[in-house]
């Protein structure tokens, strides 16, 4: 579903069959829980339009623990945008042979 612990936060990068309009999923996670709802009005698989904790817009899709017992509200908008937060997609790197 694309809510990963990495070492510095807890990752959203979702993955949902195009079909899909809507998803949720709770994930507890250092110390608090977050419910994350994942909305897909284009009807994409992948790419991160959007992303929201506690109606406060996130630069990154990577969420910094919270570690504080409490319930967080996660908001993520899949779609095609030139806005995609940073580390939303992977990105091939090319390198040059010397």
């Amino acid at each position: 579903m694309g809510a990963r612990r990495e070492f510095n936060g807890l990752l959203i990068d979702p993955c949902l069959p195009k079909g899909w309009k809507q998803a949720k999923i709770r994930r507890p996670f250092r110390g608090a829980t977050y419910e994350v709802t994942i909305h897909n009005p284009e009807g994409v698989c992948s790419g991160v339009k959007r992303i929201t904790v506690d109606g406060i817009e996130q630069k990154s899709p990577l969420i910094k623990p919270h570690r504080d017992g409490k319930l967080h509200r996660v908001e993520v908008v899949l779609g095609r945008s030139g806005s995609t937060p940073k580390g939303a997609r992977r990105q091939a790197v090319k390198i040059d042979k010397i």
